[in-house]
């Protein structure tokens, strides 16, 4: 997608394109330590690659789980 945007940036100056991308969900299923473990670990490692490749990215995020405390884990982790 950033290739495709970028081109149509540099070949239609001065109408510049700007996209916004509203949600990118993720989904986990296993046991809940191992979510809780890998959901972090992806999460940032997708922001890190999206971000090298000039994606902003909001701070904001929803985080739905099957249980309270899964849900807890995984906000607490991503905070860190």
């Amino acid at each position: 997608m950033y290739e495709v945007l970028d081109s149509m940036d540099r070949e239609y100056k001065p109408c510049q394109i700007k996209t916004y991308v509203d949600d990118l969900p993720q989904m986990h299923t296993g046991p809940a330590d191992i979510i809780a473990d890998q959901a972090v670990v992806q999460a940032a490692a997708l922001v890190q690659k999206l971000e090298s490749e000039g994606f902003t990215i909001s701070t904001k995020s929803n985080i739905v789980a099957s249980t309270k405390e899964l849900a807890e884990q995984v906000t607490t982790r991503l905070r860190q």
